[in-house]
């Protein structure tokens, strides 16, 4: 096993490199210009030594292997930089201000949409075609096909304006995070729910389940002891993505419910081609995926023991 998460956190390394290379090469590609440079407003405000000045400043005129250069060596030591839009500001302290509040919001959601999830979906299959399945599957279609801009526009006006019960905007306290944690996780709980109603169908027609009953067990005796573990694997492959996605943050619900989370400053940092916080939230990003998978991964054998190593 040790071989096994060895090579494979080599090769999540790799891809992590590989990931930087081209996101780097992308946002270096791409039309337009930091600092407000191809801005004919600013043009006309800044002097061609000002102009000289600050792409000297930031190593704008260099080949850009030798900005790649510089940017891997100082990234592997912990300096991601100064924002080119926030130009007094270090890249890691911007991240480290904003990126707690995203993983907050982030991980209640995951938490609560993996929990939930499995719980409606596995209650659905027990009670296959009977009113608590078809509510259940009711509450995983509202959640796919509903759009979270939707859901929150609805919730605000239903409970912040009508009702007068929570706040809409900021964050911090528990009536604060009910409305955009909720937004959030609608969606990848619908998606779990489902996953799991599928999966638990599945194991309960296998061979050793019927053994189960015939031997007297109760159902759930037999529902959390042999039919849970083996049912859980497609759920744990859905779950690492979108976990990575929660606690990165979410641009539209941050943004509507004014949540101070990374989500709007990666946004904002595309639109002033700012290369150094474009590369730190996508190298964020990318690790968080690569090594969820990872756990999830290790997690296969944990809840299956029929699944070895090689």
């Amino acid at each position: 096993m040790w071989q096994y998460i060895t090579r494979r956190i080599l090769q999540s390394l790799f891809t992590l490199w590989m990931l930087s290379v081209i996101t780097f090469g992308i946002a270096k590609v791409t039309p337009g210009s930091p600092l407000g440079l191809d801005d004919p407003e600013l043009a006309v405000k800044m002097t061609p030594e000002m102009r000289q000045s600050l792409i000297t400043a930031y190593d704008l005129d260099k080949p850009i292997p030798w900005q790649y250069g510089k940017w891997l060596f100082n990234a592997l030591q912990g300096e991601l930089g100064l924002s080119l839009s926030l130009r007094n500001e270090h890249v890691q302290d911007i991240i480290a201000r904003n990126w707690p509040v995203s993983a907050q919001l982030g991980l209640s959601a995951g938490v609560l949409s993996i929990g939930l999830g499995i719980f409606i979906g596995v209650l659905a299959a027990v009670k296959r075609n009977t009113i608590i399945d078809y509510a259940s599957m009711f509450i995983s279609v509202v959640g796919t096909a509903v759009p979270n801009f939707v859901l929150a526009i609805g919730m605000i006006l239903l409970f912040a304006v009508t009702l007068h019960w929570l706040p809409v905007t900021g964050w911090g306290t528990l009536d604060r995070a009910i409305m955009p944690i909720f937004v959030l996780m609608l969606g990848p709980l619908a998606g779990i729910a489902r996953y799991a109603r599928a999966s638990v169908l599945e194991v309960i027609k296998q061979d050793y389940v019927r053994t189960a009953y015939a031997k007297g067990l109760t159902q759930r005796v037999i529902i959390v002891r042999h039919v849970l573990k083996n049912a859980l694997i497609p759920v744990i492959t859905i779950s690492g993505p979108m976990l990575a996605g929660l606690l990165t943050g979410s641009f539209f619900v941050e943004t509507m419910f004014t949540v101070p989370g990374i989500g709007n400053a990666f946004v904002s940092s595309i639109n002033t081609r700012d290369y150094p916080m474009i590369m730190a939230q996508t190298m964020l990003f990318g690790s968080l995926i690569v090594f969820l998978n990872l756990a999830a991964d290790i997690l296969y054998g944990i809840a299956d023991p029929r699944i070895r190593f090689n």
